[in-house]
């Protein structure tokens, strides 16, 4: 186990510098009821150079209510061109508003993909109102990280396998891993080369994911 640079480098270290992560699934910015204590992207970084990770891709948290904050992700991205990259939240309770993100987010530079909150804006991510954002993924190749659940009726992994099959060309990426629905999480990806699992909270205890 220790002939591998990773491990050696991690033993003596804490990190890797061979090969820093990239981290896909972070936030910017405060949000109500969850405590941060590293919430400015000056803050972000000083601790992402001390856990070893290169880039962090994000989303910011206010526009996980108000989508109108997307475009505050913009200036960062522009400040810190080696360090973030960003994801714009679609909210699927303004429809109204869902166009013109989609057009913004053509035009702003940094942006990878888009981020959906399904289980908390209460719309499955089979609902008509995603299909712009989805269409769009799946024209231009981009990433949708996805809030998933396991049994979830807004993101399960069943769910999350209906749209990765209607839009093959965009790129899913199940936040949480259908968190509790380890084996469908699992068998979704295995069976679509187009959904990846992400692991925030997928902990193993005792050799068991939970």
């Amino acid at each position: 186990m220790m002939s591998s640079q990773i491990v050696r480098e991690f033993m003596e270290s804490g990190k890797s510098k061979t090969y820093p992560v990239i981290d896909m699934h972070t936030h910017l910015g405060l949000y109500q009821g969850i405590y941060f204590p590293n919430p400015s992207p000056e803050d972000m970084v000083r601790t992402m150079d001390r856990c070893g990770v290169k880039m962090a891709v994000s989303s910011s948290h206010a526009a996980l209510i108000d989508s109108r904050e997307n475009i505050k992700m913009v200036d960062i991205v522009k400040r810190y061109p080696d360090r973030f990259r960003a994801y714009w939240v679609i909210n699927p309770n303004y429809p109204e508003d869902i166009e013109e993100g989609i057009r913004q987010f053509s035009k702003a530079e940094g942006f990878v993909g888009f981020k959906f909150l399904s289980d908390y804006h209460k719309y499955p991510v089979t609902s008509p109102r995603y299909e712009p954002a989805l269409k769009y993924a799946d024209e231009y190749g981009l990433i949708v990280l996805l809030h998933t659940w396991g049994y979830s009726s807004y993101d399960s992994p069943t769910l999350v396998e209906k749209i990765a099959v209607r839009y093959p060309n965009a790129v899913f990426l199940m936040g949480h891993s259908g968190y509790g629905e380890w084996e469908e999480a699992i068998r979704v990806a295995q069976d679509n080369s187009n959904v990846y699992l992400e692991l925030t909270a997928a902990y193993a205890v005792n050799g068991v994911i939970e």
